[in-house]
C-alpha cells in the first residue's frame, strides 16, 4: 500500500532527527487513512475492538502477536475466548471461566500505577482469577511518563508502545489470507506507527520552549483532532522533569497523583511532602505542585495554559464565601505570594510577563476583586508566561516559589 511505502522511505535527516517535518508526513498518512478518521469518535475503544475483531477472525495471529508483545500465552494451548469490557478491563481472554490475560489500552490518557494497581487488586478478588501468572499487557501511545518506572519495578505489567504492536502485527502478516482484511491491518498499522511517530517527536528537553508554538503543526494536530495527545504526553513529561528535581531536594517527600480529599486525609506533618500532579482541563495542559502548609490549606503553583498561577485551596470541610477565604488568606500570609493591595512588593517570576507589575482589579459580575476563583475555596492570581521562556526556565521558577513557601511557613 502507499502508506505503508511513506513510512518506511524516510530520509537520513528524518531518521535522526524525528522531528523533522514530522508533522507534515503524519498529516498526509493520518488524513488519508480511513481508520484513523473511524478511529476519532472514541480513540480507546476503537483499538480495543479492532484487536477483538483480529483475535476472533484470526486467533493464530492474535496469539502470535500476544507473544511478541510479552505474553507467555499459555492459554492459547487451550480453549479461550475474547471479551470486551469484561468486569471493566478494556480487554481480556478468559479460559476455562478464568481471566489469563489482560489487555489495558492507553492512547488518550496517561497510564498510572495507581489504575493498574486496582485492576490486579479486582483480579485477586475474583474467584479462581487470580494465580499469579496472567499475562498482563500495557499498551501505551506515549512511551515515557511519569509513573512508568514504578511499574516496571514491580514486574506485573509488560509495558509495551503502539510502535511494539505495529512491528508484532507486521512480523505475521503471512498468516492473513484475505487480501481486504490484510489491507485493513495495513491501514491499522500505518496510522498507530504514525502516532508513535509523533509521540516520539513531542520530547520534552530543557531547553524547548515551555509553551507549545500556536503554529502550523500544531493547526494541523488540531484538524486531526489530536492535538489533546500532545498536551496529555507533553505535560507529562514536565511532572517528570519537575519531580526529578524536586526529589534532588532531600528535604521533600514527591508525592504525585494525589487529589485535594487525599491531601487533605494525608496525616503526616505539614511542610514536608509537595504533591505534584498534571491533566488535560478546559483544553489545555495543567502542571501543579502543592504544599500543605497546615491542616486548613495547601499553597501551590499552577500552570494552566499560558498562565502561571499562585494559589491557595482551602481544605476546611465547610463551604464558605471565598471573599470570606481571601480574607483568611490575609491573616495567615507572612511574605508576598500573593498581591493584597495594589502598593503590595509582590513580583512574580521573571518569566512571566509584567512580572514586577501590580495584579489590577476586575470587575466580575457584582464585585471587583484582584483575584481568580475556582469554588469558593480555590483562588489564585496569575501571570503570563513569556513565550520565549524555556522549560528549565520554568521549573526553576516553580521551584523557588516552592522554596519561598516552605521558608516562610517555617518561621510562623
Amino acid at each position: 500500500m502507499n502508506n505503508q511505502k511513506t513510512i518506511e522511505t524516510h530520509s537520513t535527516e528524518e531518521k535522526l532527527n524525528p522531528a523533522v517535518n514530522t508533522m507534515g508526513h503524519a498529516y498526509s498518512i493520518l488524513s488519508s487513512s480511513p481508520l484513523f478518521n473511524l478511529s476519532l469518535s472514541s480513540k480507546e475503544l476503537f483499538h480495543s475492538d479492532f484487536l477483538a475483531w483480529l483475535a476472533q477472525h484470526y486467533p493464530d495471529f492474535f496469539v502470535e502477536i500476544c507473544k511478541e508483545l510479552g505474553c507467555k500465552a499459555d492459554w492459547s494451548n487451550a480453549e479461550w475466548n475474547v471479551k470486551r469490557e469484561y468486569k471493566n478491563f478494556d480487554l481480556c481472554i478468559t479460559s476455562d471461566e478464568k481471566i489469563v490475560m489482560v489487555l489495558e489500552n492507553k492512547v488518550k490518557s496517561i497510564p498510572t500505577k495507581a489504575q493498574l494497581d486496582q485492576y490486579v487488586e479486582k483480579l485477586k478478588k475474583e474467584k479462581k482469577q487470580y494465580e499469579g501468572n496472567i499475562d498482563l499487557i500495557l499498551l501505551s501511545l506515549s512511551t515515557s511518563f511519569p509513573d512508568k518506572q514504578a511499574i516496571e519495578d514491580e514486574k506485573k505489567w509488560q509495558i509495551r508502545n503502539y510502535k511494539d504492536l505495529c512491528t508484532a502485527t507486521r512480523k505475521h502478516m503471512q498468516l492473513i489470507n484475505n487480501q481486504y482484511h490484510k489491507a485493513l491491518i495495513e491501514d491499522y498499522c500505518s496510522f498507530v506507527a504514525t502516532l508513535h511517530e509523533c509521540s516520539e517527536s513531542w520530547k520534552v528537553k530543557d531547553s524547548s520552549p515551555f509553551l507549545l508554538p500556536n503554529d502550523s503543526n500544531r493547526k494541523e494536530l488540531k484538524e486531526l483532532r489530536i492535538a489533546d495527545l500532545q498536551d496529555k504526553i507533553w505535560y507529562s513529561q514536565l511532572l517528570e522533569k519537575l519531580n526529578s528535581r524536586l526529589k534532588e531536594k532531600s528535604q521533600w517527600d514527591v508525592q504525585h497523583g494525589m487529589d485535594i480529599k487525599k491531601i487533605a486525609k494525608d496525616n503526616s506533618a505539614c511542610l514536608t511532602k509537595i504533591f505534584t500532579n498534571f491533566g488535560f482541563t478546559h483544553g489545555q495542559g495543567l502542571l501543579e505542585a502543592k504544599i500543605k502548609v497546615t491542616q486548613d490549606y495547601v499553597l501551590l503553583i499552577q500552570i494552566q495554559g499560558n498562565k502561571y498561577c499562585r494559589a491557595i485551596e482551602w481544605i476546611k470541610e465547610n463551604q464558605g464565601d471565598h471573599n470570606k477565604f481571601w480574607e483568611m488568606t490575609k491573616n495567615e500570609m507572612r511574605f508576598s505570594f500573593f498581591q493584597f493591595e495594589k502598593n503590595d512588593p509582590i513580583n512574580f517570576p521573571s518569566i512571566c510577563e509584567g512580572n514586577t507589575e501590580p495584579i489590577p482589579d476586575k470587575k466580575i459580575k457584582k464585585e471587583t476583586r484582584n483575584f481568580n476563583k475556582y469554588g469558593p475555596n480555590f483562588l489564585y492570581q496569575h501571570k503570563v508566561i513569556k513565550k520565549e521562556a524555556t522549560v528549565s526556565e520554568v521549573l526553576d521558577a516553580i521551584m523557588e516559589d516552592l522554596e519561598s513557601i516552605e521558608k516562610h511557613s517555617n518561621k510562623k
